[in-house]
């Protein structure tokens, strides 16, 4: 490979609900508007048949991320109850209902691109997808995808480029939008740099870093001739 193209990983996150954990407000779950870095080496992870924790943060490392938003969804809610808190020995339930409310995106789609620290992993991750380990999710468990996940493997000299230059841009009803929005993950010193807390340091979910993203957008390309709305 060209020592100017990174090798990549291309995936489809698309599904009926997703939900990308985001820091929780008390008994509040909200979802994150985009799949977060925390998310998609989850999703990996879970193809892989990891469970070590630092084996993940390796992953998170090695790899760079960016998403294409191709349809943003609908944010929707979902109410929830608990009943009581612990198990005592004769198998009754004490303490109080837990009652929740968690946060979902619902229809939408993303492209993204999954920057590899070399061809081998671009493999290894491509081969687990096609045959995961243990099943994968769109963020929480209940949020299955409705495509597969793994579009194919590429080679890009950036994540901007992969995510202008992939196929699959939005059509019919998504054409009302005049742009396409993508948030790629940067340096600390690039322009337009904002930090994004969805880097998991543990399994519980309790602990997250840093890392840097920055938003990038172009028009959304008019339609080829005699190519009819979906």
């Amino acid at each position: 490979m060209p020592p100017d193209l990174k090798p990549m990983v291309m995936l489809r996150l698309e599904g009926p609900l997703q939900s990308w954990g985001w820091p929780a407000l008390n008994q509040y779950r909200p979802t994150s508007l985009w799949p977060t870095k925390s998310g998609v080496v989850g999703l990996l992870g879970c193809a892989l048949g990891w469970r070590s924790d630092e084996s993940l943060a390796q992953l998170g490392r090695d790899i760079r991320l960016g998403v294409r938003a191709d349809r943003r969804g609908q944010l929707l809610e979902d109410f929830q109850t608990v009943r009581g808190g612990t198990r005592t020995a004769d198998g009754r339930v004490k303490g109080d209902t837990v009652i929740s409310t968690r946060g979902y995106l619902a229809g939408a789609s993303f492209v993204a691109a999954v920057a590899c620290k070399d061809e081998a992993q671009t493999e290894s991750l491509a081969r687990a997808l096609a045959h995961p380990r243990w099943p994968y999710f769109l963020g929480r468990r209940a949020c299955v995808p409705s495509l597969p996940v793994l579009e194919g493997l590429a080679a890009y000299p950036d994540l901007e480029t992969a995510l202008r230059a992939w196929p699959g841009p939005p059509s019919g009803k998504e054409r009302e939008a005049r742009e396409i929005t993508a948030m790629v993950e940067c340096e600390a010193t690039a322009d337009g740099a904002e930090a994004v807390q969805d880097v998991s340091l543990s399994r519980s979910r309790r602990l997250f870093g840093v890392r840097y993203v920055r938003r990038v957008t172009w028009p959304v390309p008019e339609p080829k001739a005699g190519e009819a709305d979906g």
